[in-house]
């Protein structure tokens, strides 16, 4: 759903092409630079309204945030504080961004879907224009013009679906014709060929005129995911691998989702589990609560254990750009990566009871080579467990991190070599921050000695035992991943 094109079908000011590069309020019809022309609504009629500068008026985060305002102010003048002109004057008068809080996007409180959106998008009227930003915008001006017109609740919200594929001709056509059956009408299906050889592309032919597909060399998943991120206009975003299955109703389900929990940043439910050539299905564990859409500590669940299959997950777009999308960088656990990256921004997720789509671990996959995977998730698990050393107020989180490394054959994944002097490491970290997570009331002050005393036992390990991380590989990935991962100010996350 285009906001641009739905504003100036309901009555807005239009926008036209033409030169300048200042705009206003106060009813004057304003100019900015990149041919764009906009008219704002009368101001209430206060006396030396304010001038405000837009430094880029093409479709980006401040004018697509304004155009919904000033629709909302139209119709539904209650609905903004002081009107389409007091939301502006709360702007900074020369870079329009809001005064108190200059450059930072705030989250504001859920109360209600409504409230929640607009006040989210408020917010963003100020924020540095960026994909994220943009597309946050986005996602919660489709919101606030879905709940204005009821009408078009059916297919306002777009979800983009996208596969990656390596030499899975035969499977991912099952995979495709899944995805188009959804009863949620506004989906695009976006197919990422990695470099197959199988015929791949004469086999999708004749769902063409239907979805998008996208060719490149072989990169792995990781590459494909994101390219199809980067591709996708949709609002939010669900990974279907070619050899997995979507309910018919998974989309619309996801989306009541979202309407139950409207700050949610990403719906999941179990997926039914199938695995051909040997072995047993079953289905993975519900959410706990008991009831549908019960909340979830993503940082908590991920750091227990693997929360669910991609297959069971739809994400906001906008989150899963603000977290960086996949590491590129790793073979296998790049999805448990990617959730512990969004736990650690604040992600909140809303989990639903009814397990829905169909997980099938085919013979000679990834998923299905069991010693890779748990080599992989180890390596995985090391690193957020160094993550949430360097963050205090996640330690109660750390014990779970190395029950789950011990889940790992034992830090296998590693050098033999090196291995009695991890488990010392692993010992003395368990000691340590499980007793200072025990008691609640522990001193910052000792906090602080204590992150100190980790923090120089782990650069001693790196120093002294290089064999440690691989031959200097591990260390990379860890300096470039975690240790200079920014946590931001995003809400429900701390910036350090």
């Amino acid at each position: 759903m285009a906001v641009r094109g739905a504003a100036s079908r309901s009555g807005l000011s239009p926008i036209r092409a033409a030169a300048g590069s200042r705009c206003g309020v106060g009813g004057r019809r304003t100019r900015a630079p990149g041919g764009a022309r906009l008219e704002s609504p009368p101001h209430s009629g206060a006396p030396h309204s304010p001038r405000f500068v837009f430094r880029d008026m093409q479709p980006d985060s401040r004018q697509h945030a304004l155009i919904t305002l000033e629709r909302l102010a139209r119709s539904q003048p209650a609905a903004i504080p002081g009107g389409f002109a007091g939301a502006l004057r709360a702007l900074d008068p020369v870079r329009c961004e809001p005064a108190q809080s200059r450059g930072v996007v705030g989250r504001p409180a859920a109360t209600d879907a409504w409230n929640w959106h607009r006040d989210a998008l408020l917010a963003l009227v100020g924020a540095p224009s960026d994909e994220g930003s943009r597309a946050r915008t986005a996602y919660h001006s489709a919101w606030l013009l879905d709940m204005l017109n009821a009408r078009r609740r059916a297919d306002a919200i777009r979800l983009s679906i996208i596969i990656p594929v390596f030499n899975r001709a035969r499977l991912v056509v099952e995979a495709i014709a899944s995805a188009l059956a959804q009863t949620h009408r506004d989906i695009e299906v976006i197919v990422v060929d990695d470099g197959s050889t199988d015929g791949l592309a004469r086999a999708v032919t004749p769902y063409a005129n239907r979805i998008r597909v996208i060719r490149q060399e072989n990169h792995g998943v990781a590459h494909a995911r994101n390219r199809g991120i980067r591709a996708a206009s949709g609002h939010y975003l669900c990974f279907l691998d070619s050899d997995n299955l979507l309910d018919p109703d998974a989309a619309a389900r996801w989306l009541d989702g979202f309407r139950a929990v409207p700050d949610a940043d990403l719906c999941y439910a179990p997926p039914r589990q199938e695995i051909t050539g040997g072995g047993h299905g079953g289905n993975w564990k519900a959410a706990d609560g008991g009831e549908d859409c019960p909340t979830v500590n993503l940082l908590r669940a991920v750091s227990i254990d693997y929360p669910c299959p991609m297959i069971g997950v739809c994400f906001a777009r906008w989150i899963v750009l603000r977290a960086g999308g996949f590491d590129e960088r790793l073979a296998q656990g790049e999805d448990t990566w990617l959730w512990f990256r969004l736990g650690l921004l604040g992600a909140k997720a809303v989990g639903l009871e009814r397990p829905m789509n169909e997980r099938r671990i085919v013979e000679g996959s990834l998923s299905g080579n069991l010693s890779f995977v748990h080599k992989s998730e180890g390596f995985i698990y090391a690193l957020a467990l160094l993550a949430l050393v360097e963050r205090p107020q996640y330690w109660d989180l750390v014990p779970n991190v190395l029950r789950q490394l011990d889940s790992y054959d034992r830090w296998r994944w590693l050098s033999t070599s090196a291995e009695a002097r991890v488990d010392a490491l692993r010992k003395k970290l368990l000691e340590g921050v499980e007793d200072s997570c025990r008691r609640h009331d522990v001193a910052t002050p000792k906090k602080d000695a204590l992150r100190l005393a980790l923090s120089g036992a782990l650069a001693q390990v790196r120093s002294r035992d290089p064999e440690l991380y691989s031959g200097g590989a591990f260390l990379d990935r860890l300096d470039a991943s975690v240790l200079r991962y920014p946590v931001g100010a995003y809400a429900g996350g701390t910036a350090e």
